[in-house]
């Protein structure tokens, strides 16, 4: 019985003393194996911002990236640029195609501070994807169209894929 007992205090004495770390210094560690090297801070001068139409360095290219992927139950958000007189953004479908030979529109979302009637507005496009009509697997067209204040349009296009989310609860 001495013999456990004595085994049993050794084993609590090391177990204590192993740990002579704090709980910071711990949680330092293991945020450190994830950030360290990783993270390149800028001087606040040196920040990006965004562009507007007619700004030096503006691309309507450059507007949306080349796909975006959202899961089955979940909301995409993206913004145009700002300083705009309006923003246009369809969603079509391009494996159904129209009697006119146009793709299929499935989402319109449009705000023009040029009418009276929308004196404010946004240049974020909001889909929830459940209520939107878009299918799982397939890939639709998203398009873009700004008209700067100076009157000239700009369009870009990107990819929306929507997929099925697995859960691995």
């Amino acid at each position: 019985m001495k013999k456990k007992s004595l085994l049993f205090l050794t084993a609590i004495f090391l177990f204590f003393s192993s740990c002579g770390d704090s709980v910071e210094d711990m949680v330092g560690d293991y945020n450190g194996a994830f950030t360290e090297g990783h993270l390149e801070f800028q001087k606040e001068e040196s920040e990006d911002e965004t562009l507007s139409p007619g700004d030096e360095g503006f691309s309507a290219s450059n507007m949306l990236y080349d796909e975006y992927y959202v899961w089955e139950n979940a909301t995409l958000n993206l913004s145009g640029p700002p300083n705009c007189r309006s923003w246009n953004w369809v969603v079509t479908d391009p494996k159904e195609i129209n009697a006119d030979g146009n793709e299929k529109v499935v989402w319109i979302q449009t705000v023009d501070l040029s009418s009276e009637r929308n004196a404010v507005g946004s240049q974020r496009f909001v889909i929830y994807i459940p209520d939107s009509g878009l299918k799982v697997g397939r890939t639709y067209r998203l398009t873009l169209t700004v008209k700067g204040l100076d009157g000239s349009e700009y369009k870009d296009s990107c990819a929306i894929v929507v997929y099925q989310h697995i859960y691995n609860w």
